[in-house]
């Protein structure tokens, strides 16, 4: 199996959470996710400007809060703990929350995030920091780390990175109250990444918040990119398009990690451009796929036997650059469809998007043992 499943669509949570403003424990069992899933990732979308959202595993107490903006996305790698729940917060019923997908083999997902700290003197620095070791694990089985990074900060926006260490890859012009990203990155021969955020001056409150999920091992076939590039994708006019990356990633490529990094000044909504990815064949909407003005968002898409998937990019002003950070090898073998009928509690019963099925992709890894970036 692979070490990451991205879903053909989404899976929307018919039953959310309450719309409290406070944090509720989710069973996603009841959504077709695989009992042996290590981990998940959640996107966030709201209908409505100025919507508190939270998404965080069961063991942490801190409240990861995120002002979320409709038609924008936000995205969270989470443990399951061993289990199959997490811990959600919506201020509002205009907040919808779906699973994109979930960690398998050959990665480790700590009991709960840790957050990585950083104080004042280091703000607006390139950090080195290692992951935690598990169990018999040792640094140097280790290929890569799994971060989610939120926004800490309701002010000023912030500019944070993230990157193995060694990489030219330059900060990302912004991070705002919304945003709420997650990465996987490459490390060193010596186990380290490195990750950079300013902050409020006078305290130790950085902008970006980069909360170590887990981490890769060796035996996955996932690779990360040590200097990613753009892509240089066309503008789609605001539909869906083929993205083809035969060119960018070899044979027997199953999944793909995205960035969409918007440079754009315009004022107000003018500026705010889309940028996502689906599989071929996916039904996912062109709604909610905005990324803000000076803003970056990553996610994630399946790609078929030809290395191919589906992206919207508004880039008529050449303002929205898209890059490859990571891939994943495998031998494909079918779409599997997984019979389930959601929550059977009567009126509360699934009935959302994915009526009836949820379609996933799944692989084997064929035995391939890639190593190292690029």
């Amino acid at each position: 199996m692979p070490t990451f499943v991205k879903y053909l669509n989404n899976i929307v949570l018919t039953l959310q959470p309450a719309a409290d403003s406070a944090y509720h424990d989710v069973d996603v069992s009841l959504y077709g996710v695989s009992s042996d899933a290590k981990g998940i990732v959640v996107r966030a979308i709201s209908a409505a400007n100025g919507q508190d959202i939270g998404m965080r595993d069961t063991l942490d107490t801190n409240d990861r809060l995120n002002r979320l903006n409709t038609n924008f996305y936000a995205e969270a790698a989470i443990s399951l703990n061993g289990g199959s729940t997490i811990s959600l917060l919506r201020e509002s019923t205009s907040v919808v929350f779906q699973v994109a997908g979930e960690f398998q083999d050959d990665c480790v997902l700590y009991s709960t995030a840790k957050r990585i700290p950083i104080v004042e003197a280091q703000f607006a620095s390139w950090i080195l920091r290692q992951p935690v070791p598990q169990g018999t694990d040792a640094l140097s089985d280790i290929k890569a780390v799994i971060v989610s990074s939120p926004y800490n900060d309701a002010g000023a926006d912030g500019v944070m990175g993230i990157r193995q260490n060694g990489s030219s890859m330059s900060t990302f012009d912004s991070h705002r109250t919304g945003d709420n990203m997650w990465y996987i990155v490459g490390v060193d021969d010596d186990g380290y990444y490195q990750v950079y955020s300013t902050g409020d001056g006078g305290t130790d409150d950085e902008h970006s918040v980069f909360l170590e999920v887990g981490y890769v091992l060796n035996a996955s076939n996932i690779i990360t990119i040590l200097n990613p590039v753009d892509l240089a994708l066309a503008d789609t006019s605001g539909a869906y398009a083929e993205l083809d990356l035969s060119a960018s990633v070899p044979k027997h490529t199953i999944t793909a990690g995205i960035c969409f990094k918007n440079s754009s000044v315009a004022g107000g909504a003018a500026g705010h451009l889309m940028g996502f990815v689906r599989a071929a064949g996916s039904s996912q909407s062109v709604t909610y796929t905005e990324v803000g003005k000076g803003r970056s968002m990553t996610t994630s898409c399946t790609l078929n036997t030809a290395r191919k998937a589906e992206y919207v990019n508004e880039d008529a002003t050449g303002d929205v650059d898209t890059f490859l950070l990571w891939y994943e090898r495998g031998m494909p073998s079918s779409v599997v469809t997984k019979p389930f009928a959601g929550p059977a509690t009567g009126a509360a019963a699934f009935s959302g998007s994915a009526t009836g099925a949820v379609a996933k992709m799944t692989q084997s890894c064929g035995g391939i043992a890639h190593m190292g970036s690029g």
